[in-house]
């Protein structure tokens, strides 16, 4: 019995190599799409953050304590700072985005500071680029902040407090922050290495659904049960052999070059990512088999699989917090190879996870494995032995 299954799978294999080798459409989806648009994609990330972006500022003080603080942000090397005469000219430059924030420093600013009187710099940020925002917020807070501090020390100074008592005073509690993953807080780091495996995630299943669609539509499922020798095991690991040969190979190249390229690190186990992977694949494929099984035109199957991408991506809870989601989403996202492949991911690429720490992912992912193994057995031979009655 198992010698037959092999024979078949490999029969079917062969089958599917020679198929793929005639249809130019899947050998594009499946051989240059990974490559192009996996490059394609980080290669947007590829500065892992952003440049400094242009801030304007208006000095409307022109006092020596306020150029002492436009020198200030103009040193920090998070922004690009351009100055403008008043508050109309930066209104318009910012509205033809030639800078992304406004900082605006008020007249007064010199003298009610030296009044004692508490002093306010105005900052004015264009959220629409929300990352870029944030990057300008942080860095004019910190350059503020510090400013600040130095101008209170050498007050605290001036009246016979030593250096340590006036930092004392200052900052009597202060925090101490350590990143533990991705240290340099870099979107870009984040970002870079779910692309790879979104690509490899959704060309597999588009590429393979094509194919399966392919054999509806031309009506052979009973000439592939033929070669597969009546097994639908054989069928699917004959038809899934080629791509999980294929990808895993995609994966290793990923993860490995491809990291290296953008200068990133898998800091947990590879062994654990690779059991991880494997398991993904798999899933990906008897999904796409299952799937597909109900296209009967390729064109179909396309148009449809390809509006997946963003979806699977965005419920799988790595942009976003799964437990902030509906909860008929995360219900429905569970069903995804992609949420226990993510979720495990993370903790292994980022948290230096090892194979032990990614059980429960490891355990959801042969659920969903199994799940796609019991729909394409019981599918796949209603459709082949209909097709066989009706043509």
């Amino acid at each position: 019995m198992i010698q037959f299954r092999l024979r078949g799978m490999i029969a079917t294999a062969k089958r599917e190599a020679r198929m793929i080798k005639a249809d130019k459409n899947i050998l594009l989806i499946i051989i240059l799409a990974p490559l192009f648009y996996a490059f394609f994609y980080t290669a947007i990330y590829y500065h892992k953050v952003e440049l400094k972006p242009a801030v304007i500022l208006v000095d409307e003080d022109h006092s020596g304590l306020s150029r002492q603080l436009l020198r200030a942000y103009e040193t920090s090397q998070y922004l690009d700072v351009y100055v403008y005469p008043d508050a109309g000219s930066a209104q318009k430059a910012m509205e033809d985005l030639d800078g992304m924030a406004i900082i605006r420093i008020p007249a007064g600013f010199q003298s009610d500071r030296q009044s004692g009187k508490r002093v306010t710099v105005s900052l004015y940020l264009n959220n629409a680029y929300f990352l870029v925002s944030n990057d300008i917020n942080k860095a004019v807070n910190e350059v503020t902040a510090t400013f600040g501090a130095g101008i209170k020390l050498k007050i605290l100074e001036s009246k016979g407090e030593n250096r340590e008592q006036a930092l004392a005073h200052i900052e009597p509690i202060s925090v101490r922050i350590h990143a533990l993953s991705n240290p340099s807080e870099s979107y870009g780091n984040f970002m870079i290495p779910a692309l790879f495996i979104l690509v490899l995630h959704q060309t597999l299943l588009i590429g393979l659904s094509e194919s399966m669609a392919d054999e509806r539509a031309t009506r052979s499922l009973g000439e592939l049960y033929r070669t597969a020798e009546g097994s639908t095991w054989a069928l699917v690991m004959g038809k899934g052999s080629f791509y999980l040969v294929l990808y895993c190979a995609y994966a290793v190249f990923f993860l490995t070059i491809g990291l290296t390229f953008f200068n990133l690190q898998v800091a947990g186990s590879y062994l654990a990512l690779a059991v991880l992977t494997v398991l993904m694949i798999l899933s990906v494929i008897y999904a796409g088999i299952f799937l597909a099984s109900f296209f009967t035109r390729k064109i179909v199957a396309l148009q449809i699989l390809a509006f997946t991408t963003y979806p699977i991506f965005l419920a799988s809870g790595y942009s976003w917090p799964e437990g902030s989601m509906p909860v008929w989403l995360q219900w429905l996202a569970n069903l995804f190879p992609g949420t226990p492949y993510f979720q495990g991911f993370s903790r292994i690429v980022f948290l230096g996870a090892d194979l032990e720490h990614v059980l429960p992912e490891l355990f959801h992912l042969l659920l969903i494995l199994a799940l796609g193994i019991t729909a394409t057995r019981l599918r796949l031979p209603k459709i082949a032995k209909w097709q066989s009655e009706h043509y």
